[in-house]
């Protein structure tokens, strides 16, 4: 019978070098099929056969595992008694079939994998399917390595202070806020290293939105304006300005729910304060300051984006042409018309030239401040792309009053001039029931 086996452990004794694992992998896999070769005619042994030689096929899947190669090792002994015994009917299968379930039942549970990377924080998961619940946080090296890690890790530590700040402020926006953030115990931790976990999203609004395919429907995307509007307006009240809004932000969840995520460029601010802007280039307020009116310009950007993906991704109008910049393919709709119409001082800060136009311009505008008439050709071009998606909506069965009042609110939050702008509660207050009002009928994608 199998010697007893106490679980996957490392043992620095017992486990092999990979090209030796492999070959043992290779080994135990000849067996088999030489075993089943020998059993063809008995159904039920080569179906027992077929189950172990799965197991063997998902462990090349783990051979980073700790004790896989002890594992292997011992699969590979248990094989080759099978390869010399003759009997049709011998238990060591079922006993061998029995003990590699339960023990990939372990394995699973502590797979750990990397499913995402951000500019300054790597994310995993530890399990598999409805097992991984949480996801896990860990600061990047990034160019600079260690030096940049270290700060990646302090961004990580304020983001959680802030979380917990709101948490205390604000217990209710724990309902459109991904503030559920703590830190991982050291058994959580992944490789040892400084670890975040929160609970674990479908995915981001971002890429659904960008998707052609499952892009969500209009009765959607007023549902997610709407819980962004309150998530936002939240943490304004407790003094709190996000600073990076952007639809790849807002993570989705399995109930319909979106939360807003990522508070590494939160900074609390006074009304009437500002800061320079760093945040994602599309919704970047005209002045180039972070600020509780700047970031509701950019709420508003959020909004129009949202709101549009129903009816495709290309700019609802043209940009006036005379800009020449470099825009990734992955910008949508109004993204792409910002950093694109030349009236428009957006700039992508993902290219080395945006990057340095984006410098520039702060330091202009840190010291000389354009005036809300310096700005104005930029709200003329979103009011036009605002009255362009006005006029889509009652293209496809809106109540006309609502639509006015909707296309009203969002030149209202994106005004040149930010004294002239209202505030996110102001927002969200007045999208609620205008959108209530606002029936769309036009097919399965755009359906209220």
């Amino acid at each position: 019978m199998l010697e007893p086996y106490q679980g996957i452990v490392p043992s620095s004794a017992s486990v092999v070098a990979r090209s030796s694992q492999q070959a043992t992998t290779k080994s135990v896999k000849d067996l088999l099929q030489k075993k089943k070769r020998a059993l063809s005619d008995d159904f039920a042994a080569t179906a027992q056969l077929e189950d172990i030689e799965a197991f063997v096929l998902e462990l090349e899947k783990y051979e980073d595992f700790p004790g896989n190669a002890e594992l292997l090792n011992q699969v590979h002994d248990a094989v080759q008694k099978l390869s010399k015994n003759s009997s049709k009917n011998d238990p060591i299968f079922q006993e061998l079939r029995n003990r590699l379930a339960v023990v990939f039942v372990g394995i699973r549970a502590k797979k750990v994998e990397k499913i995402a990377q951000g500019a300054t924080k790597n994310i995993f998961v530890r399990g598999e399917g409805k097992e991984a619940r949480h996801v896990f946080f860990v600061a990047r090296g990034g160019r600079f390595g260690k030096i940049s890690r270290i700060g990646n890790t302090r961004e990580m530590r304020a983001e959680l202070a802030q979380a917990r700040m709101i948490r205390k402020k604000k217990p209710g926006a724990v309902a459109y806020l991904a503030i559920d953030v703590e830190e991982a115990s050291e058994e959580e931790r992944i490789k040892g290293k400084y670890t975040l976990r929160s609970q674990k999203a479908t995915g981001d609004l971002g890429k659904l939105l960008s998707d052609p395919i499952k892009r969500p429907s209009s009765k959607q995307t007023v549902s997610y304006g709407s819980q962004f509007l309150h998530g936002m307006a939240d943490m304004h009240e407790v003094g709190v300005v996000h600073g990076d809004i952007k639809p790849e932000n807002l993570l989705t969840y399995e109930d319909g729910t979106v939360k807003v995520s990522d508070f590494g460029k939160t900074r609390v601010l006074r009304e009437g304060e500002d800061r320079v802007y760093v945040g994602n280039a599309a919704h970047s307020p005209p002045e180039g300051r972070l600020s509780h009116k700047g970031e509701v310009y950019g709420a508003g950007i959020l909004l129009i984006r949202c709101l549009e993906a129903p009816f495709g991704q290309d700019p609802l109008i043209a940009p006036e042409e005379g800009k020449k910049p470099r825009v990734r393919e992955e910008r949508r709709g109004v993204e792409r018309f910002l950093l694109t119409d030349k009236r428009c001082i957006q700039v992508d800060r993902t290219t080395l030239r945006g990057k340095f136009t984006a410098f520039t311009r702060s330091f202009r505008t840190s010291i000389n401040r354009p005036t809300a008439d310096d700005l104005k050709p930029g709200e003329e071009a979103i009011g036009a792309y605002i009255d362009a998606l006005i006029e889509q909506m009652k293209k496809h069965g809106a109540d006309a009053k609502a639509a006015d009042e909707l296309g009203a609110l969002l030149k209202d939050m994106t005004r040149a001039d930010p004294a002239a702008r209202v505030t996110m509660r102001e927002a969200s207050d007045r999208y609620d029931p205008i959108m209530a009002r606002l029936v769309v009928h036009s097919g399965a994608k755009s359906a209220l």
